[in-house]
């Protein structure tokens, strides 16, 4: 079994206050449909191979499959941040809220552009 810190599910699961242990599968498949379209949103933005769209299929999916290398590390936080906000809205104060969208932008721009740059062949 993959670390807690490796499988996608679990550490979403950790990030939304719901316990990781894998006998708590309640919500499971309501996080994976939202993880699932956050993955397709960074696919769609050219974030990672676009002839694949990468897909949780049964929560045993681990990070590595979908970041490569270090130079992608902020697919996780987005990952849980933006899955957080589709899963509990209601968890967030408005001004968390406002926080977590200003970082969301951020880190939206900064995966584009490194995106765009590797596409280019330009070292970032």
């Amino acid at each position: 079994m993959a670390e807690l810190d490796d499988n996608i599910l679990r550490s979403v699961k950790a990030y939304c206050g719901i316990s990781a242990d894998s006998e708590v599968t309640a919500y499971d498949d309501q996080l994976m449909s939202h993880i699932n379209t956050v993955l397709m949103m960074l696919n769609q933005m050219g974030i990672g191979d676009p002839a694949r769209e990468f897909r949780l299929v049964d929560g045993s999916e681990t990070w590595d499959q979908i970041i490569q290398n270090n130079n992608y590390s902020g697919i996780k936080d987005y990952v849980k941040i933006k899955t957080r906000m589709l899963f509990d809205p209601a968890s967030f104060t408005p001004n968390a809220m406002q926080a977590s969208e200003n970082l969301l932008k951020e880190i939206e721009w900064r995966l584009n552009y490194k995106a765009d740059a590797d596409a280019a062949g330009i070292p970032t």
